[in-house]
């Protein structure tokens, strides 16, 4: 006998063994009637009906299981923008001392310090009021993000240089 036909008759031998286990699961599926697939079929439904009627469950009883996970939202915090447009307010920030604990990732002792229209300077902390109904939400090295009417607004540092006599000049609480 040659080798030259062994394939053919390994393939010939794996069709008829895929053909019989197709007709068993078709029945097993389809469950034609047999001597025991009736029986078969009644004890499934007789079981099928208990099952269901010892285990009726509510809405909330499933929205219980956390099929998708369970959220844990606590609450939305805003994100305040880094670039935001410049105010319309009559401020001057002279300096700005930010600070972010690492521990925490607040602010910390970051201030600023910013002038209203009247020139007097205080020295603000994030979150606190500034002059015209702003609030102050975030410090930079070079300018801060105000929160006015809802809006976030920017202050820069002035350009310009101010002397040192300029600066001791100035009326600071």
């Amino acid at each position: 006998m040659r080798l030259d036909y062994l394939p053919v008759f390994l393939a010939a031998g794996m069709g008829i063994v895929l053909i019989y286990s197709l007709i068993i699961h078709t029945q097993t599926i389809l469950q034609l009637p047999g001597e025991d697939s009736i029986s078969a079929v009644d004890t499934n439904t007789a079981s099928i009906e208990n099952f269901v009627s010892k285990s009726a469950l509510s809405v909330s009883q499933i929205a219980g299981f956390h099929l998708f996970g369970n959220s844990k939202v606590t609450g939305t915090k805003l994100v305040t923008p880094t670039v935001a447009p410049e105010t319309r307010l009559k401020l001057t920030l002279f300096g700005v001392v930010a600070a972010k604990d690492n521990a925490t990732g607040n602010a910390g002792d970051a201030r600023a310090i910013i002038a209203g229209p009247d020139g007097k300077a205080k020295s603000i902390p994030v979150g606190g009021q500034i002059p015209g109904g702003a609030q102050l939400k975030e410090i930079y090295a070079d300018r801060v993000i105000l929160m006015r009417n809802g809006a976030f607004e920017t202050l820069k540092l002035p350009k310009e240089k101010l002397s040192d006599k300029e600066i001791i000049n100035r009326n600071i609480e």
